[in-house]
């Protein structure tokens, strides 16, 4: 379907169009898809991966068609932006099921596009990718479980939608440069940092108060406070 959809989108025929061999061709992007789909691959499935590996394939489809096919020097159609409406539907479709497995297909038939063109023009609409709209979404929900300290990282894990573990320690960790311990240990740290100069400050505000006792009256004027200490005659103007 994404590649049928791409072809729609230079108005070629898919019995007619094909992909030309190119030899000592070098293609860093093509290297960069085809090795992440290979990461995908080579390991146990994750509940994250499907939207990932749907947007590659958008991707990878796009360049070939575009670069290395019999068409690729014809234009494609210019893409209309995705409207405010669409875009409202598919975000609040991901705000209730960011810790579901979503697929592409899903989110585009939300849009009422295909997935080919959904995953485009929802990226020149965010400036993220499907798939990473959808993880930093989670992990920020798992930032704030980390915060509230009341789960274990599995289960946070788990309702985040990364299912496992080992999955959620991986991407946690390429989107913050901490693993969730880390970042749970920092948080703790930061919350007691930020106790202590709460207390430190109550502290010295009733220190102040212990040693200046004093009254307020309300001067003669708009808005204008007076305090005159108990023991002397002098006047404080705030």
């Amino acid at each position: 379907m994404t590649g049928q959809s791409a072809l729609h989108d230079y108005d070629a025929d898919p019995a007619k169009t094909e992909v030309v061999r190119y030899k000592g061709m070098s293609d860093p992007l093509l290297r960069e898809i085809a090795s992440s789909l290979l990461g995908v691959v080579s390991r146990r499935p994750e509940v994250s991966d499907k939207l990932f590996v749907e947007g590659a394939s958008a991707m990878l489809a796009a360049h070939l068609v575009s670069k290395y096919s019999n068409i690729a020097q014809r234009r494609a159609s210019p893409s209309q932006a995705l409207s405010y409406d669409k875009l409202n539907r598919v975000l609040d479709l991901i705000d209730h099921r960011w810790a579901e497995e979503i697929g592409l297909d899903e989110l585009a038939a939300e849009a009422c596009l295909s997935p080919f063109h959904f995953a485009r023009l929802f990226q020149k609409a965010t400036g993220l990718s499907p798939h990473r709209y959808v993880t930093e979404r989670r992990v920020r929900e798992a930032k704030a479980k980390l915060g509230e300290g009341r789960l274990s990282l599995v289960e946070i894990a788990l309702e985040s939608g990364f299912g496992s573990q080992g999955n959620f320690n991986r991407i946690f960790r390429k989107h913050t440069g901490l693993t969730p311990g880390q970042f749970r240990i920092k948080q703790r740290s930061r919350i007691g940092r930020t106790r202590a100069r709460t207390a430190n400050r109550s502290t010295g505000s009733a220190n102040t108060t212990a040693s200046l006792p004093c009254f307020l009256n309300l001067a003669p004027g708009p808005d204008v406070v007076i305090a005159r200490a108990a023991q002397g005659a002098d006047l404080w103007r705030f």
